[in-house]
């Protein structure tokens, strides 16, 4: 130990001697290790730590599945969830979950809510405890029965500040009169951000067998102890195998049917891994790349204490001894720039979280600098010092006595032993920078051609705006829901400046769709077998022209399509062109499996431009629309397009919905442009990471090759002077510099370039769900990446060469 603390006092003072030196290498590391721990951080908080619930390694989503139909889990119907109940044995519990929104009018003003309609045993299968009243109770799980509600930690303080005395309080939800039976604890939130529970509730209609292929319910269940997810699978599979055979008609052999159970965890993150793994990959090479650039410093350090070493060696240290001290010399340095890391994530995790788009990482509120991340960077920090140090320690430890003293204080000519370890390294670290260049390249072109790209209308000046009718007795039938969003329409329209308006279910790139099954006129139709699916949205007349749709063909809706004439829908030119391609669609008929339309022929009357839906890069459907007077929905979203003001515009449209029903909430107010921009927010998000973390590469690949051409510099100053004596020009020196740099550069450049196209070719299909309009082996970006890289070593360059030129041949010679 007390060697220990002399090897530690001997380095500190060695260090402190060399502020330059140590500034340089503490930045450098803590800009690779910061880097990597801020990446873990999100990785810990996200991938790794157990979600909060009892033993969560236990839970798992059930899903449905129709492989033959492209169909990967989705929803489980409510007469699926009973059979799945009733027939498992794996299972402890298993839960039904609606997620909806409700509106909450009394008391206080109208606030729409995230909310959650789930089976009483909801919470036993999670292991979560209310920290006042209770959950629900069995007979509560039963329709007439189901007027109770649970509230989340943040609702009962924002609206019932925290008030003890709220159980038993009746509140009003969707115009139906409930009661608050408990609050749940901080932090719990599921599903969906959740805000309010209340019981499902299942009714007869609801568990009917004809709605076995009404898929929207979310199923969880919690395996039984000493059962494997294996067991508990091959259980599911005997049920779905028994159900397949007792209704082939909702389950035909060529439609792929399987129930499939997933992890909670990996259900709740799957779709965020492939990118979190993609940067942490990055971020592991700009560690790689700052230690490269430690190791270059190190090594030159180590030849300007060349002779000290050699004379501490001829007084008795032995190597052991002094490869230590180098060692040590190191991992202080790692542990410093592992410290200033740690401030670097901390800030670094601090603007993740702020330009995250909503949603974009799940359980992001749970990434901390905790005790694991700490401990991960101690350890990188401990491991980097010594993989970076230690081939400087070895190189600074051999000694040649003779030779050291020999040489005195003459500074080595070119080339030779001494700078091919130096020169070696800058290769590599070009190497790998042009690695990381080429990948995030391929994001930014990807990301561009993405926002570029025609979402199928005009965003343009639109604003949009939520609004959900209350269920109560005057809007309980759903023509007097339709009734109260064309009057809205008809005031809106009426506001000075307002061009145009129309209101639709869902809007494009919102986040959020619903498909159906279609059968058009002439095809056969199985239900629940292979039959194409379709988005869906229900409409408002003058909904195109809100956004600039085109018409292609036909008419849009209008007044007369009223629920006593023949039902019209309106279908994209992708479904036009797939199934009447010769053909003028207009006045074909097909059916869709609403339950407000089911069994009846619906007419073709106009096709419009297809429109980009949950995402921009997301797979292209058909889509259909109907009109909202034919098939009315309890909520719908308005788009305004006008000349006003967009606040101004956003108060008048508000007042007028409010002239028609006080009570109808208006939420979610964005402008059009807003929410494409949302649509972008994971390419984004992902596109700026790799192109930050890459910056950085490039940054410390410019400070090495400037480091070595520097060094390269110092150590032929004597050849420098003789070539001058001897004549040499500027500009002759000008090309010895910069042809080492740039050699060093290229050859650099065309081993990235090799390795990029291989781990582009063997990550291809890992990131093809990342990239649009583009492919991980882009010819451009390849073309393009090098150049920037040799212009940045051409900067590097130049104040060495410059200074090069400046070398006194007198005074180089008097130092020989």
């Amino acid at each position: 130990m007390e060697t220990l603390m002399q090897d530690i006092k001997f380095s500190l003072r060695r260090l402190l001697k060399s502020p330059g030196f140590t500034a340089i290498a503490v930045i450098a590391l803590a800009l690779g290790i910061g880097a990597n721990t801020a990446i873990f951080s999100v990785i810990n908080g996200v991938l790794l730590r157990s979600l909060p619930y009892k033993d969560p390694e236990g839970i798992v989503r059930v899903w449905d599945n129709f492989l033959q139909r492209g169909l990967t889990e989705i929803a489980v119907s409510i007469p699926e969830y009973h059979d799945y109940k009733k027939e498992s044995q794996s299972f402890e519990h298993m839960a039904a979950i609606f997620s909806a929104t409700f509106t909450i009018t009394d008391p206080g003003e109208p606030e729409r809510v995230e909310a959650a309609s789930v089976s009483y045993n909801f919470f036993p299968l999670l292991g979560v405890d209310p920290i006042l009243g209770r959950t629900f109770a069995p007979e509560e799980d039963q329709a007439g029965n189901d007027n109770v509600a649970l509230l989340s930690h943040e609702l009962w303080q924002r609206r019932f500040g925290a008030n003890q005395g709220v159980l038993g309080e009746k509140i009003t939800i969707d115009g139906l009169v409930v009661t608050v039976i408990g609050v749940m604890p901080p932090g719990f939130d599921y599903p969906d951000n959740a805000a309010m529970w209340v019981p499902v509730g299942f009714t007869p209609q609801m568990m009917a067998p004809s709605r076995r292929g009404a898929r929207n319910l979310s199923v969880l269940a919690r395996i039984k102890p000493g059962v494997t997810l294996q067991q508990a699978q091959a259980d599911m599979d005997r049920v779905a195998s028994n159900l397949q055979a007792q209704n082939p008609d909702f389950y035909p052999e060529n439609a792929g049917y399987r129930v499939t159970l997933v992890p909670l965890l990996e259900s709740t993150v799957g779709k965020i891994r492939p990118m979190l793994l993609l940067v942490l990959g990055v971020v592991g090479f700009v560690l790689l790349i700052a230690c490269i650039n430690v190791a270059n410093l190190l090594l030159a350090r180590s030849y300007a204490l060349q002779k000290g070493v050699a004379i501490r060696a001829a007084l008795g240290a032995n190597r052991a001894r002094l490869v230590r001290e180098f060692l040590t010399e190191s991992v202080l340095l790692a542990l410093a720039g592992g410290a200033a890391g740690l401030l670097l994530a901390y800030w670094g995790l601090y603007v993740l979280v702020a330009v995250s788009p909503k949603d974009s990482i799940p359980r992001i509120e749970e990434i901390t600098l905790d005790a694991s991340v700490l401990a991960f960077t101690f350890v990188v920090s401990l491991l980097t010092g010594v993989i970076f140090g230690i081939v400087p320690a070895l190189q600074a430890s051999k000694h040649d006595l003779n030779g050291v003293l020999k040489e005195g204080g003459r500074s080595s000519s070119g080339g030779g032993a001494r700078h091919l370890l130096p020169n070696s390294l800058v290769v590599a670290e070009v190497a790998v920078t042009i690695i990381l260049l080429t990948a995030a390249g391929v994001m930014i072109k990807s990301f561009y051609v993405l926002r570029n790209a025609e979402p199928g209308f005009n965003p343009g000046s639109a604003m949009t705006m939520r609004t959900y009718v209350p269920l109560n007795s005057k809007y309980r039938d759903p023509a007097q829901q339709a009734a109260f969003f064309e009057q809205s329409l008809e005031k809106i329209r009426q506001i000075p400046g307002v061009e145009s308006a129309g209101a639709s279910f869902y809007l494009p790139l919102a986040g959020a769709s619903l498909s159906c099954s279609f059968l058009p006129e002439s095809s056969e139709f199985t239900p629940g077998g292979n039959t194409p699916e379709a988005d869906w949205r229900a409409i408002s007349p003058g909904f195109f022209e809100s956004l600039n749709i085109p018409l292609l063909k036909g008419r849009d809706f209008n007044q007369f399509d009223r629920p006593n004439a023949p039902l019209a829908v309106v279908i994209d030119q992708t479904l036009a062109e797939q199934y009447w391609p010769d053909q003028d669609p207009i006045g074909k008929r097909l059916k869709l499996t609403l339950p407000m339309v089911r069994d009846q022929w619906l007419t073709v009357v106009g096709v419009v431009g297809y429109v980009w839906n949950s995402k921009m890069n997301s797979m292209a459907r058909p889509q259909v629309y109907t009109s909202f007077i034919q098939t009315p929905m309890p909520a719908m979203s308005f788009v305004v397009r006008g000349a006003t003001d967009s606040s101004q515009l956003t108060a008048a449209v508000t007042r007028e919905i409010h002239e028609v029903e006080s009570l109808v909430p208006v939420y979610e107010v964005k402008s059009m442009q807003k929410i494409v921009s949302d649509s972008l927010g994971d390419s984004r998000l992902l596109m700026l990471l790799l192109s930050v973390f890459a910056g950085v590469a490039l940054v410390l690949a410019s400070v090495g090759i400037y480091g070595v051409m520097s060094y390269s510099v110092t150590q032929r100053t004597h050849e420098i002077g003789i070539r001058m004596a001897m004549g040499a020009r500027a500009t002759d020196v000008l090309q010895l510099v910069f042809r080492k740099g740039l050699t060093l550069t290229l050859i650099g450049a065309v081993i990235g370039l090799v390795a990029s196209y291989a781990f582009a070719r063997a990550l291809s299909a890992f990131v093809a769900g990342l990239l649009y309009g583009t492919s991980a082996t882009d010819l451009l970006v390849f073309l393009v990446t090098p150049l920037v890289l040799i212009m940045v070593a051409v900067f590097a360059c130049f104040v060495p060469a410059r200074r090069a030129t400046r070398v006194d041949p007198v005074i180089a010679l008097r130092f020989e």
